[in-house]
């Protein structure tokens, strides 16, 4: 099942015509991830592959690259049987969605316990991410969430695009949102990609990454405090 809000409008935000989606797709079996769903920390450190990509195939995609040498140079071992050729031109980063050591599988259980702690799922985080890109891509400077009165700082220009590591079709055109929280004082910052990895996956990218957005950066932005617990494990 997938959820789409067509937001209506051609600009830096969206390619033209592409909308908001909202996926909601449970694993079909045991290994599997389920996507814009909640998951328990348990069950992400038995994850094998996603949307069909083994582990270890999205890991080897989601490194840091040196694009004058390997920009074309093919990175999955084998191509999925049934599937397109696993690696469009730009689902990879010359920055890395994940450091050169780091394990996906550990990013992906700390960060799904750090948000069970604020009492919180990343499909709640992601669509709080989303309110704010679609505020900015309407054009409005100041605008309420979650009773704060939040403004709209800047927009990166967009710098080309960039599409998901996860083999989803999502692209977006890269570049980064700014704004500003006038309650709680706090100042938040991201890429345009991040709030789809957010809701479908849980992904919040490497911890030694350029583009990594920390959870506890979004909570303390909103001002949500911590519950004192893990409910995701």
């Amino acid at each position: 099942m997938v959820e789409t809000k067509d937001p209506g409008r051609n600009d830096a935000y969206w390619p033209p015509g592409q909308p908001i989606e909202y996926p909601s797709q449970p694993a079909t079996e045991p290994g599997e991830l389920n996507i814009g769903l909640p998951n328990t920390t348990e069950d992400i450190r038995k994850l094998k592959s996603i949307n069909g990509i083994p582990i270890d195939q999205l890991e080897l995609r989601m490194r840091p690259y040196d694009q004058t040498k390997d920009f074309f140079t093919p990175v999955d071992p084998a191509p999925i049987p049934g599937a397109e050729e696993h690696l469009p031109r730009f689902s990879r980063s010359q920055y890395g969605f994940l450091g050169e050591k780091e394990s996906l599988i550990e990013v992906l259980a700390d960060d799904n316990d750090e948000i069970g702690a604020y009492g919180m799922t990343h499909q709640k985080v992601g669509r709080l991410l989303f309110d704010l890109m679609e505020a900015a891509g309407h054009g409005t400077t100041e605008f309420a969430c979650l009773g704060n009165k939040i403004v709209h700082v800047a927009a990166g220009f967009p710098n080309g695009v960039q599409d998901s590591p996860f083999g989803d079709g999502v692209m977006v055109n890269a570049g980064a949102l700014k704004f500003t929280n006038q309650t709680t004082g706090r100042t938040l910052s991201f890429d345009r990609l991040l709030p789809h990895l957010i809701y479908r996956y849980g992904f919040y990218e490497g911890h030694s990454t350029q583009y990594r957005l920390e959870p506890k950066t979004i909570m303390d932005f909103f001002g949500i405090k911590k519950k004192g617990k893990e409910p995701n494990s």
